[in-house]
């Protein structure tokens, strides 16, 4: 009888080692998994807001004036060969690939004196301008950035990941 109870305490403590094992592995295998897939999301936002980035600079080589006249946010949907009229408080709907937001954010910076204290990447020396009236004399910082959601949000609605490239656009053909 001694014999039979310790061949059954072998056997539990054998299957418990197995099912700590298993367990063990399958978190690492979905770890893993989960891991990529953010990568993978990441790659496609960068990518997005690389092709976001591209569009607006096109466009303010082809026409500064107009692209001078920008301010504020703009929701650039895939396919989107230029800025879009409308502007927005925020993009709130998926409009790139099924699963991103990718929205514009243009800041006119005029340029002035003042700049010297500016926390702006984007100001450029010289004398006061008003840009509503002389936009040509003007840059602007332009922020495009890419939003996605996954598992490890908090909710669906939460969109707690983010890629963002900014750059300074100026007129390149603006006389000194």
């Amino acid at each position: 009888m001694n014999q039979k109870g310790q061949g059954l305490l072998e056997a539990l403590v054998a299957l418990s080692a197995a099912v700590i094992i298993i367990a063990g592995m399958t978190i690492a295998a979905i770890t893993a998994v989960s891991n990529s897939d953010f990568a993978k999301y990441q790659s496609l936002a960068t990518d997005y807001a690389q092709q976001g980035m591209e569009i607006v600079k096109q466009q303010s080589q082809l026409d500064w004036y107009d692209t001078a006249t920008y301010s504020g946010t703009l929701c650039l949907p895939q396919g989107a060969t230029a800025l879009p009229p409308v502007r927005v408080y925020a993009c709130s709907d998926i409009n790139v690939g099924n699963m991103f937001i990718r929205q514009v954010d243009i800041q006119n910076i005029p340029p002035s004196p003042s700049c010297n204290n500016s926390t702006s990447p984007c100001c450029i020396f010289g004398a006061n301008v008003d840009c509503t009236k002389n936009p040509q004399s003007c840059s602007s910082q332009v922020t495009v950035t890419v939003k996605w959601t996954d598992g490890k949000c908090s909710s669906s609605s939460d969109f707690c990941h983010k890629v963002a490239i900014s750059s300074c656009l100026q007129d390149i053909y603006r006389t000194q």
